[in-house]
């Protein structure tokens, strides 16, 4: 196996259980971190497969996931589907009954922009939005809602789009994250995905910021503006940068841990984050990604996630 190809592994969290032991996700392997989501019953996972012999680029692929009554530690893969090549972590969200995949490219060469795909419907996508990297996408009120970094000016951009049709478009409000969301001080290549998910009627975004082993920042949009960004607390530093969801109540952020090659799990109250814990035999280098599901035929919710090896 080349360096860069490494498993997928699986886990399931509750508040009364904790962290159960990793499972082989799929058989499949990953060159970077994953992105998955639920639509219709099934498990989405996006991911970049093995590196290509001559290039850089690496092909992203969506493998379909049917849980046996979504009980995630049991099932069988249904489709695996190639959507060509991408240049970092894709994010997957649903919304208004379709599945949409945002991803970014570069294409020409030195240029980035940033396309959302819809994967579970008919009819061509919005225009990509340009100069963009490091994508995070949620459904919240009626609208899509991307963000993603320039990083020319290591800020923060917010855009709104009604469909993954378009058009891309600032907030009502304007954009209150440019400017006041940064991830650095200074250009340059970001090594770390963005990560937001609904919780509690806003979207929460969760972010690093710095270069080397920096720490984790918080903000929140209530639907009309960006709240001033605050860390997550002492020691809640990532040589990556975080997978959040919304789970029993509360907001989880699961991050590969700055000083091991090990994941760490933090969970906030609606005032303060916790000091976070570290993950026994949950080891990886790269962000995970985490979503809720729901247990069909108990009705309880879990909390899934996957990762990568290392």
């Amino acid at each position: 196996m080349a360096e860069d190809e490494r498993g997928l592994w699986l886990s399931v969290y509750s508040t009364a259980g904790g962290w159960q032991a990793d499972q082989v996700f799929a058989d499949r392997t990953s060159a970077a971190a994953p992105a998955i989501a639920l639509h219709e019953g099934k498990l989405y996972c996006a991911h970049r497969g093995a590196r290509q012999e001559d290039g850089r680029y690496l092909p992203l692929r969506v493998t379909t996931y049917e849980p046996e009554l979504l009980d995630v530690l049991r099932g069988e893969v249904t489709e695996d589907r190639l959507l060509g090549e991408a240049v970092e972590t894709p994010a997957l969200t649903a919304h208004h009954g379709e599945l949409h995949c945002a991803h970014t490219l570069a294409e020409p060469p030195g240029h980035t922009r940033i396309a959302v795909t819809p994967l579970a419907g008919d009819g061509p996508s919005a225009p990509a939005l340009e100069d963009a990297i490091a994508p995070a996408l949620v459904s919240y009120g009626d609208a899509l809602h991307l963000l993603a970094v320039a990083p020319l000016y290591g800020k923060i951009i917010h855009r709104v789009a009604r469909t993954a049709r378009g058009p891309w478009e600032k907030p009502a409000g304007g954009d209150t994250a440019y400017g006041m969301l940064r991830v650095w001080n200074k250009s340059g290549p970001y090594p770390a995905n963005l990560s937001a998910t609904v919780h509690d009627g806003s979207i929460h975004l969760v972010y690093r910021f710095g270069s080397d082993d920096a720490r984790l920042m918080h903000a929140v949009y209530d639907g009309a503006t960006w709240h001033k960004p605050a860390p997550l607390g002492e020691g809640h530093t990532s040589r990556r940068g975080a997978a959040v969801a919304s789970y029993d109540g509360r907001l989880h952020a699961v991050y590969p841990s700055s000083r091991a090659d090990r994941l760490r799990h933090a969970v906030f109250d609606g005032r303060t984050w916790d000091e976070g814990t570290d993950l026994d035999g949950h080891d990886s280098r790269n962000t995970p990604a985490l979503t809720p599901v729901r247990d069909t035929a108990t009705g309880t919710y879990t909390l899934l996630l996957i990762h990568r090896s290392t």
